[in-house]
């Protein structure tokens, strides 16, 4: 099973990753923009928020083990700033803090090395003990995940069931569905391990 690397993942994956014992995450695809590779989304006071990791330039065809972060501009600094006006009211907020703040500050080169260390402390957090690899070449004959994670995919939201749980802004907005997992976290705590394995992934597993 061959995940894409993710930013602060969305509920999907991370559903997968708690209920499979192993998985992969690609590292040799050509990398793909406006994808969760470098994108996560979270809940603003105005709905739905994409944060993004600015990257250093890059050709077409690139792998994405190769794509390096930009820290030309401060842009750690604002994501943290939009995760507390998101959730500093969550009931959360203020337990995991200390230990996802500095996850926002870390220095990795590269996109992928980054996305890794943010998926292993979420797993720590949430207690997850899947075992993880990394591909070590493409293979496009396999049937994966590498396109169905992304943010334009409707099979996401129109065919897989998130049961709802409360969101900080859903009497304004209501409730929405497959954010990032910080969301979870944020407004579920200690109870977002079980919530990911009620997520029915059978559909795709039909697919």
């Amino acid at each position: 099973m061959i995940l894409p690397t993710s930013y602060f993942g969305c509920l999907f994956q991370y559903a997968i990753v708690a209920q499979e014992k192993q998985y992969s995450v690609e590292a040799f695809e050509h990398f793909e923009k406006q994808s969760f590779r470098n994108r996560c989304e979270i809940y603003g006071a105005n709905g739905k928020l994409s944060l993004s990791i600015p990257l250093k330039k890059w050709k077409n065809h690139s792998i994405t083990k190769d794509i390096q972060i930009s820290f030309d501009e401060n842009w750690q600094n604002q994501h943290w700033r939009s995760i507390e006006s998101a959730y500093r009211a969550s009931p959360f907020f203020e337990f995991y803090e200390a230990d996802i703040k500095p996850l926002f500050f870390k220095k990795e080169k590269f996109l992928l090395d980054y996305n890794q260390l943010l998926e292993r402390e979420i797993k720590n957090t949430l207690d997850i003990h899947s075992k993880i690899e990394l591909t070590k070449f493409y293979d496009a004959q396999i049937a994966d995940f590498r396109q169905l994670i992304h943010p334009k995919n409707d099979f996401l939201i129109s065919e897989v069931e998130y049961p709802k749980y409360m969101q900080v802004f859903e009497e304004k907005n209501g409730f929405i569905q497959n954010l990032s997992i910080l969301d979870l976290l944020f407004n579920l705590g200690p109870k977002s391990t079980d919530y990911l394995k009620t997520i029915r992934l059978d559909k795709w597993q039909k697919r």
